[in-house]
């Protein structure tokens, strides 16, 4: 915003009525203050990659080994307790209603970024689950096909884009919104 660097702002990209935003904030660290473990300031920035590695995940190292976030091993932020956390690096990329205010906050990762095929929100969203009887439904339901045919985020998923709807993004220049109206495919899928 105004071009200059910033600690933190949101990013938008909408559809029609269909939107999606996130927080952009800048490097940042789990820091120690009065006894508890808080987020430590964030740095100013002027551009920030928003690539899943930016996102909440990561890797942690243990007694048993590395133990990778099952939604985004690539991230930062993933934790095991509070006591591992100060000088861990928080996330820069967030679900502007689930921002990071413990070590034990488990987000699920934003980017719109393309998403890992075998990535476990989509895997996660693909099967169902009888809580009654405590066992798996189905592995790949139909209705989940979407899920498993496409590289987008699954919060990035929508029902049907026409040519001639409006796609705008926010956050990528200073001073205005990217709108753009999705042109006619020429193709023809046989």
């Amino acid at each position: 915003p105004g071009g200059e660097p910033v600690p933190q702002m949101l990013f938008k990209i909408a559809l029609n009525d269909w939107s999606y935003t996130m927080m952009v904030t800048g490097d940042r660290v789990w820091m120690e203050h009065d006894g508890e473990v808080v987020p430590g300031a964030p740095m100013p920035f002027a551009e920030m990659p928003l690539s899943l590695d930016r996102a909440y995940g990561g890797k942690v190292v243990n007694e048993w080994g590395e133990v990778p976030h099952m939604f985004n091993p690539a991230g930062k932020g993933f934790c095991m307790s509070p006591e591992a956390a100060p000088g861990v690096p928080l996330p820069n990329l967030e679900h502007p209603d689930h921002l990071m205010r413990s070590p034990m906050d488990r987000p699920d990762p934003v980017s719109p970024a393309p998403y890992p095929m075998d990535g476990g929100l989509r895997l996660r969203d693909m099967g169902r689950y009888d809580e009654e009887n405590e066992r798996a439904l189905a592995v790949n339901p139909p209705e989940s096909a979407h899920l498993a045919l496409n590289i987008a985020h699954p919060d990035l998923m929508v029902e049907q884009i026409r040519p001639g709807d409006v796609l705008t993004v926010e956050g990528i220049w200073p001073d205005r919104a990217l709108r753009v109206r999705l042109p006619e495919f020429p193709g023809e899928v046989v």
